[in-house]
């Protein structure tokens, strides 16, 4: 599966997991940010085997897009 983390000043506020992506993507790792002012976007794209939402501190959670 593909994790997207979308970060703030080095805060995560959004994570989004890709279920079921196929496995030529294991070598997939995108790093990328930008600066707005005073702070930093980044953006950080990787495969993962298994991800755990409960592993996470998180606000919300939504299922869907199947």
């Amino acid at each position: 599966m593909i994790i997207q983390e979308f970060y703030f000043d080095n805060d995560k506020f959004l994570t989004i997991v890709h279920e079921n992506m196929d496995d030529n993507l294991k070598n997939r790792n995108i790093n990328d940010s930008v600066d707005i002012g005073e702070h930093i976007i980044s953006f950080n794209e990787y495969y993962a085997d298994e991800f755990n939402l409960d592993n996470i501190n998180h606000d919300c959670s939504i299922e869907g897009f199947s």
